[in-house]
């Protein structure tokens, strides 16, 4: 309005109230809805800013209510999972029961008791010889010494040690003999010659040039002394003729010792009687019970040479030798070397000669004459039958690395025992060779099939085979009479199993015994299946038909999580540790008692994990949920920071501007005042 003119105060004044009504205006604005940014004009960037958090706000709001409605679905599932277990230990305890009821089934497969002891065998811990008899003497000593006591040294002669006696310088022959008499001398280079113009000296190294025989000078009594091995004889005798002495008794005398007499009878007869006739006799140095004496005397053999061992060991044949100058404890290590499997020594506290050997070792006897040695079975007085095989035990199971051949009778080398299982392994074939052992096989049927477990028990000797209750077990032989049958495989050591055909192992109940308890467990297992099919919320069932769900956590939904659920229905399922539809449990029949024990026990496992896992997925959403509701409370916060009025500024603003519009008001009035004095002068 052009038109009018006002004054300068009073168009100060009006400017003035003007904006104060317009700050008032915006101050009114901010305090009715509490905003200091009500649309773009305010502040473009505080606006936008602040929308733009509110909007982000607002949809993660709307995700909550999907986090929400995820977590009661995984609580009903666990609910129903609880009612699961319940349902399923009882079950169990049925089954339990059941077990506990039963009287009949198959625990294990196993051999007969392996021995060293087969068809046809003696088993015996030893063999031993007769006993060697000692003489009653304790020393073994011959002596040569003159009949009239003539003093001699070493360089003396015979002929002087004869004193009164006359030796002429023929032969004079000593001989070492197994029989005393014997016709034909032995020994060392068979013979020993000496005459009477030998000194002492000179016969000493004769006499030692014998088998069996040492003889020394004795410079104490002048005599020649000679020991010998226990049971041979000392010959003398020759062409030599003696004179007749001046006393009675004069010559040589050839005399034995026993520790406690001096002198015995003159052994060597014709002496004194003078002439030319020839003069002999024998003196047999007395067996001492010991090992030292000679074997073919202390047995009192009759022919030695004939007296042979003919060892068969594990079938291999070698004879032990007794020679004529054949100790005991050198008979003993000839019977030792014939084979390392057996070890022959004198018993000193039996004087026998006992023959052991490795477990299992089979020994058979023969040889001439054996039978002179009187040998018995394990020391005792039954008589050792030749020909015969005898097997070494010392009553202990034989050990896992002993060998199949050994221990199990039958046609072994070269056969075959194949071991199959039912829904598993078809069959596994276990080829049976000489030097096989008891581990192989253990071995070979553990390899067979992961549910068969194969164990050697020493203390009973046999290979058991066990295996999950109701598990069949097939094992095929090769031959008839291979290993299969040599080892004698039984159902739990009573019913022979035949090859080829199947045997389930487990535990199993009469009707009467079991019946009641069958039927619950079926009731039970059918309630199971009903309340998983009843397991849903809101359509949804985590435990039947593989459903899922699918939680989206952001805005976009491109963060989110698979809660995958699974088919645990007894029937007809493959995720639930049960292997039969609730009817298909008979616990009359081999193996289901064992195999329903098994599966309630798996099924609870299965659930544990199951409610682990969902449990899991429950944990992550409940994280989401409160991570969520955080996240929202900052964006708004923040969208608030930007757009909200501090309602207290804005109060005291509207105080301070209505103050200021009550004051323009009056100012402007005042300014019109002078106005109106001018007015008045025209009234």
């Amino acid at each position: 309005m052009s038109e009018i003119t006002l004054t300068s105060s009073i168009r100060s004044n009006l400017l003035s109230l003007q904006n104060a009504s317009k700050l008032l205006d915006t101050t009114s604005e901010r305090l009715s809805t509490g905003k200091k940014v009500n649309s773009a004009l305010d502040n473009p960037s505080s606006f936008f800013t602040a929308r733009g958090l509110t909007n982000r706000a607002s949809d993660l709001t709307g995700r909550k209510d999907g986090l929400g409605q995820a977590i009661s679905l995984l609580q009903a599932t666990d609910k129903s999972i609880s009612s699961i277990t319940t349902l399923v230990d009882q079950a169990k305890a049925t089954a339990q029961a059941a077990d506990e009821a039963s009287t009949a089934g198959i625990t294990s497969l196993s051999t007969a008791a392996a021995s060293f002891v087969g068809v046809g065998e003696t088993g015996v811990a030893s063999l031993s010889t007769e006993a060697i008899a000692a003489t009653t003497t304790s020393s073994n000593l011959i002596t040569i010494n003159g009949s009239d006591g003539v003093v001699v040294n070493a360089a003396s002669t015979l002929n002087q040690m004869a004193g009164t006696g006359v030796i002429d310088n023929s032969t004079i022959i000593f001989t070492v003999q197994v029989s005393e008499g014997q016709s034909d001398p032995i020994g060392a280079a068979g013979t020993s010659q000496i005459n009477g113009a030998s000194t002492m000296t000179q016969t000493v190294s004769a006499l030692n040039g014998l088998t069996g025989i040492t003889a020394a000078f004795n410079t104490a009594t002048g005599s020649i002394d000679i020991t010998g091995i226990g049971g041979i004889n000392l010959g003398f005798g020759g062409n030599a003729s003696f004179a007749n002495g001046a006393g009675a008794g004069a010559g040589l005398n050839v005399v034995s010792t026993d520790g406690t007499a001096t002198a015995t009878t003159s052994l060597i007869t014709g002496l004194l009687a003078g002439g030319s006739s020839a003069a002999s006799g024998t003196q047999r140095f007395n067996t001492t019970g010991t090992s030292t004496d000679m074997a073919a005397q202390a047995f009192g053999l009759t022919d030695a040479n004939a007296a042979d061992f003919v060892f068969t060991i594990d079938g291999t044949a070698t004879t032990a030798i007794v020679t004529d100058f054949l100790t005991i404890d050198a008979l003993a290590n000839s019977i030792s070397a014939t084979n390392a499997n057996i070890t022959a020594a004198f018993n000193s506290a039996t004087n026998k000669i006992d023959i052991t050997g490795n477990n299992g070792t089979i020994i058979n006897l023969a040889g001439t004459a054996v039978g002179e040695y009187g040998i018995t079975e394990n020391g005792g007085s039954t008589a050792l039958i030749l020909s015969t095989d005898y097997a070494i035990t010392d009553g202990s199971a034989p050990l896992i690395s002993d060998l199949l051949t050994e221990i199990f009778d039958g046609a072994l080398v070269n056969d075959t025992l194949t071991f199959g299982v039912t829904g598993g392994s078809s069959g596994t074939a276990f080829a049976v060779t000489a030097s096989s052992t008891i581990e192989d096989l253990v071995a070979a049927i553990n390899a067979s099939d992961s549910s068969l477990t194969a164990a050697y028990n020493t203390t009973t000797g046999k290979v058991a085979i066990t295996a999950a209750d109701g598990t069949g077990v097939t094992l095929t032989s090769g031959g008839t009479t291979g290993l299969f049958a040599a080892a004698g495989f039984t159902s739990d050591g009573t019913t022979a199993l035949v090859s080829g055909t199947a045997v389930t192992l487990g535990a199993k109940g009469t009707v009467a015994e079991v019946s009641a308890l069958n039927n619950d467990f079926q009731s039970i297992l059918e309630n199971i299946d009903s309340l998983i099919k009843d397991a849903s919320f809101k359509g949804i069932n985590l435990l039947s038909g593989n459903n899922s769900s699918i939680v989206k956590f952001n805005s976009d939904g491109t963060s989110a999580l698979t809660i995958d659920g699974l088919d645990i229905g007894i029937t007809g399922n493959v995720n639930f540790n049960f292997t039969k539809d609730a009817a298909g449990y008979d616990f009359t029949s081999a193996g289901d008692i064992g195999q329903a024990l098994s599966d309630t026990a798996a099924a609870v496992n299965q659930l544990r994990s199951i409610a682990s896992t969902f449990g899991t997925d429950m944990g992550v959403i409940q994280a989401r949920e409160d991570f969520t509701t955080e996240l929202v409370n900052v964006l708004e916060s923040g969208a608030g920071k930007l757009v909200n009025a501090n309602l207290e500024e804005e109060s005291a603003n509207m105080l301070a501007l209505q103050t200021r519009q009550a004051l323009g008001i009056q100012a402007l009035s005042i300014s019109n005042q002078s106005n109106q004095s001018i007015l008045s002068l025209f009234r």
